[in-house]
Order: structure tokens, then sequence, then C-alpha cells
């Protein structure tokens, strides 16, 4: 096992792992987040980006279906749903409640699922809200954090990582 800090022990596996990264200018994401909320699309379209990056990874795993599965042994299984995971730091550790069914949830959907990351920090989620999550989206631009290389949490084949917005 690899020490990464006082609080934090992560082991390895024998998967392979690599990294892509690509950079992207998010003006145009914000300008429209900033459109849709001039246009009394909420008060909190500070989270428009955020939820804008959730539903194009949805929408990127449904184009590529192929990146929605998990290596079990010598086999691959491959899902037909989307189960999204999305890290939430909570005073206990980390949760990854999940949203069932992505690929069928609307921007305004997506958005609705906020609730659980208000039950989880009041420790009020059931097991199935934040188990079996089959890819995972996360997130610490908003921490001002310009890079990071995040853990994939087996059994899934990938996580989807920004940073910067």
């Amino acid at each position: 096992m690899r020490r990464l800090s006082r609080s934090a022990i992560v082991e390895k596996s024998c998967v392979s792992d690599f990294y892509l990264n690509i950079e992207i200018d998010a003006g145009p994401l914000m300008q429209a987040a900033g459109g849709l909320k001039s246009a009394g699309e909420g008060a909190d379209a500070a989270k428009l980006p955020s939820r804008f990056r959730v539903t194009a990874a949805v929408q990127a795993a449904v184009k590529v279906p192929r990146v929605n599965a998990s290596s079990m042994g010598d086999a691959i299984v491959q899902y037909a749903m989307l189960i999204l995971a999305s890290p939430l730091a909570i005073e206990d550790g980390l949760l990854t409640p999940v949203i069932r069914a992505a690929q069928n949830k609307s921007l305004r959907e997506i958005a609705s699922c906020e609730d659980l990351a208000h039950r989880a920090r009041n420790k009020r989620m059931k097991p199935e809200e934040f188990q079996g999550g089959t890819f995972t989206v996360s997130n610490l631009g908003g921490m001002g954090i310009d890079s990071f290389s995040a853990v994939i949490n087996p059994p899934q084949g990938f996580i989807l990582q920004s940073a910067g917005l």
C-alpha cells in the first residue's frame, strides 16, 4: 500500500491505469449558465456548469458504451444502465451518491438529484443510494484545483475528472 496522507491510504490494483487529458474552453458553458440564470432558471445557477458537466459525461458514456463496463475476473461486464456516482466529501469520509438510469435523465432531473447530497451530509442515505455506480464524475475545480488524478472505484471501469472550473 502507498500512503497518501495521514487519513487516506489507497491500494493500487493490478489493473493498468492510463490517463487521457484534454483542455477545453469553458467560456461557452459559463455563458450558457449565465443566460439561464438571467432567464430565471434558478437562483443556484452557479451549479449549472457542474450539471452541464454531468449531463455531458452521461451523453459521452451513451455514445461510447464500452466505457460503462467492469472487469470481473477474466470477463468484461457491459452495463446497459448508466449508474452515475458523484463523490461527495462528508465529515466521516467520502460517499458516492448514485443516479440510476442517468441516460434517461434530463439536465433538470439531474439537478433534482441534489437532494442526495443533502441527505448524505445529514447521514440519511440508504445503502442503495450510494452503492452500485458504474462510472464516476469527479470535480475539484470549485476548490481551486487545476489538475488531479482520481482513483477509480472498482469494479467501475472509468472516472471522469474535471478541474479548473
